[in-house]
């Protein structure tokens, strides 16, 4: 799941949202005032440790650092994680890196933190596996072996725990989105106005990108599915065939797309206005076509949309929300997120609390975990059963991240990525696109 272009202008460009010093706060939006105690007032007033807002050209600024917690230490400091009652770090693994829980002992190998979350040491000769700690020689440069245990680079080279990722597509300028099943890897791109494609090439890289659709009005995101391949433009829902064959009209759309995502009889298109000021919806059509659903509106710059087969879940520029049974409700509040990914048990998010942070909640509710921190700019999330996969980073730093559901330390997957801007998983391979070049690029999970 891709960041949600909700934060495209109707020009198809990347749109700028303005920062507004207020109350030592930042704003973006020009409602906000300050009040009698400096502080910020607004709608769109951001809170400390909100998500960083995109600043010039579309580059996402960082979003500052929050505080783990609440309550006092001894010494009259302020305390980031309290359990039963007293003080503890956020750091010690006897108290579950902040969750209060310690964490689980592994063999060959000692309990320890890593962003907010358990993680093992492994002992001298050991490294991390699916199981803990095993014997598989050197993770650095071993392509059978790389990064951790079992993780097989194919024929590509491994170098400092990282395999070399293959770059399946060049000169896709605006490429934006990326979808994949088990033949195929798809593409958004946006261009500049009525020249927006979508885009699908043989998962082995063979032969030239092939065209699905041409022609289109700033197409801006993209899913598949068994059947078809469905993406949105600024006026249309449309899909086509994944063998090949002619594209299909779903329905017509008025609004910037952010998200879309299907379950086994409806398309979900999380729309926002065209310009940061409007208010934006969530809206459902039938697989086959037909007249369009609103299930969620006056929203505040909806972002990207999974689905389930019960549930679908969406995220505006505050809030984490789901839709059960034609019913709206607030997932979690105050997320901030940058994009969702659920399925059948799990919702996964990547936010701009903590610095950046990739968050774990059930489906039937309760509280959430952290499965990292610190992730600078984590803009784009997908799952299989084992591993949540994120993208984080700007410019030529960009990452490719893997982390364990229920907790374990991030991996990087690649490395040196130019604004990867989406993420996609099959049975076998990470696939992302690399907005700053123009690339598809795939690795090995």
């Amino acid at each position: 799941m891709q960041l949600g272009r909700a934060l495209l202008g109707a020009s198809g460009a990347l749109a700028m949202i303005s920062l507004v010093a207020c109350g030592g706060k930042q704003s973006t939006g020009d409602d906000a005032t300050i009040d009698d105690a400096g502080g910020c007032v607004g709608a769109h007033c951001i809170p400390e440790g909100g998500a960083g807002p995109i600043g010039d050209g579309g580059i996402p600024t960082p979003p500052p650092v929050r505080d783990g917690g609440s309550g006092t230490s001894d010494a009259g400091a302020a305390c980031s994680t309290m359990c039963g009652g007293a003080c503890v770090s956020a750091e010690d693994p006897n108290h579950g890196c902040g969750t209060c829980k310690a964490c689980a002992s592994v063999a060959n190998g000692t309990p320890t933190c890593n962003a907010g979350a358990c993680s093992t040491a492994c002992n001298p000769g050991y490294s991390a596996c699916d199981t803990g700690c095993c014997a598989c020689g050197d993770t650095q440069s071993d392509a059978k072996n790389c990064g951790y245990c079992g993780h097989d680079c194919g024929s590509a080279a491994c170098s400092k725990g990282i395999c070399e990722n293959v770059v399946l597509a060049t000169a896709q300028v605006d490429a934006y989105a990326v979808a994949v099943d088990e033949t195929y890897v798809y593409w958004i791109v946006e261009g500049t106005g009525g020249d927006g494609a979508v885009m699908k090439l043989p998962l082995s890289g063979a032969g030239d990108p092939i065209p699905v659709a041409q022609g289109l009005s700033y197409p801006a995101a993209i899913t598949v599915d068994a059947q078809n391949v469905y993406w949105a433009t600024i006026d249309a829902v449309m899909s086509a065939p994944v063998g090949g064959g002619s594209v299909k009209t779903l329905g017509n759309i008025m609004g910037s797309p952010a998200g879309i995502a299907v379950d086994k009889s409806q398309v979900y298109v999380s729309l926002a206005g065209y310009s940061p000021m409007d208010k934006g919806s969530l809206i459902a059509l039938p697989l086959t076509g037909g007249s369009q659903k609103i299930l969620a509106d006056n929203l505040d710059q909806p972002r990207a949309v999974s689905a389930n087969a019960t549930s679908v879940y969406f995220a505006d520029a505050t809030d984490v929300f789901s839709v059960a049974s034609g019913n709206t409700h607030t997932y979690a509040s105050q997320q901030y997120a940058y994009a969702i990914t659920a399925d059948s048990t799990h919702v996964f998010w990547t936010s701009g609390l903590d610095n950046g942070a990739v968050f774990q909640g059930q489906t039937k509710g309760g509280p959430a975990i952290t499965l990292a921190r610190n992730q600078f700019y984590p803009n784009a999330i997908a799952a299989d059963a084992k591993d949540v996969f994120f993208t984080v980073g700007q410019g030529g730093g960009g990452h490719v991240m893997r982390v364990p559901i229920g907790g374990g330390a991030p991996v990087a997957l690649a490395a040196g990525q130019a604004y990867p801007t989406s993420v996609a998983v099959n049975s076998t391979h990470v696939f992302w696109v690399n907005f700053g070049t123009g690339t598809i690029n795939s690795v090995p999970k």
